[in-house]
C-alpha cells in the first residue's frame, strides 16, 4: 500500500513472472483446460514514440516451446554446476531447468556467491537453488489448490553431492559447505524432492552453459520442450 509523503506520488505496475505463465499454460495442457487472454495497458506503454519499431526473430532462433497433458500433474528439473568455471573469480555457474507437461517452464543459468572448493559443493549449491525453485512451484501450485501427486524429482550428474544431500554428514571435507545449504536434507527427508542421478550425456541443463556439438545441442533443446516452428 502506498502511504502519503513516502511514496504516493510514484506508479507502481505489479508484473507478473514468465514461469507463472508457463506454468499456467502447462497446466492447461495437462487438464485439457481452455485459455483465455486478456490484454492489461501498463505505464510502460504509455509513452509516446515517434519513430515505427518493427521486431523480427533473428534466424536460428524460430523456436517454439510446446506442452503436452495426459490428464496428471508431473514436473521434474534438471540441475548441473560448472565447477569454477570463471577465470576471473573461479566461482561457478548453477544451471537448472523445470519441465512440466514435457515442456520448460522455468530456467536459470547463474554464477553462484561464493567461490566452490570442489566440484561437489558446486553441485550442491546448485541442488541448494534448484530445492528453493522447486519450492515456490509447489507453493504456486498448491495456491491453485493443485498438488503435484509426488515428490519433485531433481536430475543431478554428481553422486557425492546426492549422498550428501541424503545423509548430511559433516567430516573434514564437508565442514566448509555453509549450513544454509543442508536445508536439502530436510526437503529430502519430507518427501518434497528427490534427488535422482542422471548420466551427464543425458543433463538437458548442460545446454544453458556447455559448448556442444550441433547433434547434441539440438538433443537437449527437444528435451526442454522446444521444437521449430
Amino acid at each position: 500500500m502506498q502511504v502519503e509523503g513516502i511514496d504516493y506520488t510514484k506508479t507502481f505496475t505489479p508484473m507478473t513472472k514468465f514461469s507463472t505463465i508457463r506454468i499456467l499454460l502447462a497446466l492447461a495442457a495437462q487438464l485439457d483446460l481452455e485459455i483465455h487472454q486478456m490484454d492489461v495497458k501498463s505505464a510502460f506503454l504509455n509513452g509516446e514514440i515517434e519513430e515505427e519499431i518493427y521486431v523480427e526473430i533473428p534466424p536460428g532462433l524460430n523456436k517454439r516451446l510446446t506442452f503436452k497433458g495426459n490428464g496428471e500433474i508431473t514436473m521434474h528439473g534438471f540441475v548441473d554446476a560448472d565447477w569454477a568455471s570463471n577465470s576471473h573469480d573461479q566461482r561457478s555457474i548453477t544451471r537448472q531447468v523445470f519441465l512440466m507437461g514435457g515442456g520448460t517452464v522455468s530456467w536459470q543459468s547463474k554464477k553462484q556467491d561464493s567461490v566452490a572448493l570442489s566440484s561437489t559443493e558446486a553441485e550442491y549449491m546448485a541442488v541448494s537453488s534448484a530445492t528453493r525453485e522447486a519450492l515456490c512451484i509447489s507453493t504456486f501450485l498448491n495456491e491453485l489448490t493443485i498438488i503435484p501427486n509426488q515428490s519433485i524429482p531433481l536430475l543431478i550428474d554428481n553422486q557425492s553431492a546426492i549422498s550428501l544431500a541424503k545423509n548430511a554428514v559433516f567430516h573434514s571435507l564437508t565442514k566448509h559447505i555453509a549450513i544454509r545449504y543442508h536445508f536439502i536434507h530436510k526437503r529430502v527427508e519430507s518427501g518434497e524432492i528427490k534427488l535422482e542421478y542422471i548420466p551427464t550425456n543425458l543433463q538437458v541443463a548442460n545446454v544453458l552453459m556447455k559448448p556442444l556439438g550441433r547433434e547434441k545441442h539440438e538433443q537437449f533443446i527437444e528435451g526442454m520442450g522446444l521444437s521449430s516452428c
